[in-house]
């Protein structure tokens, strides 16, 4: 009906050591604080600091 199709996998993902990431989550690597401020300002630290780090490594 409306010619929609709808798919999805049943596939796990899991993490480099083979444990899963379902009903566990992924774990933060890099901890980023997110304050009202930067939201007023619209900023965005989160993808300031995944900029850094894709440039830099750190």
């Amino acid at each position: 009906m409306g010619g929609h199709n709808i798919s999805f996998s049943g596939m796990g993902i899991y993490e480099a050591d083979g444990s899963e990431t379902q009903r566990v989550g992924i774990p933060i690597d890099i901890k980023v604080n997110y304050e009202i401020e930067d939201f007023v300002n619209k900023k965005d630290p989160i993808l300031e600091r995944a900029i850094k780090f894709a440039e830099t490594d750190e």
